[in-house]
């Protein structure tokens, strides 16, 4: 796997948060020495406009995984509105 391939990435409108995060992760775990800002900013790119990213806007996470922990909140909201 390279930066393209994780750069190329984006959330489609019927994919779940939980979902695209897994493949997000999935993916970049391959990626040799990837600079954890730059994952930041992949992941930033490639969620669809919703809710979570008008969050993310507003404050911006500094690091991936402070952007993990506040999209817990969004996938129980997200898996909790499908029911």
């Amino acid at each position: 796997m390279t930066l393209t391939a994780l750069a190329s990435l984006q959330q489609s409108d019927d994919e779940s948060l939980r979902k695209f995060m897994h493949r997000f992760g999935s993916i970049s775990v391959w990626i040799k020495n990837l600079n954890p800002e730059v994952a930041l900013h992949s992941m930033l790119l490639a969620l669809r406009p919703g809710k979570f990213i008008g969050s993310l806007c507003k404050k911006a996470p500094k690091s991936i995984d402070e952007l993990r922990k506040r999209a817990k909140g969004y996938l129980l909201m997200e898996e909790m509105s499908r029911l």
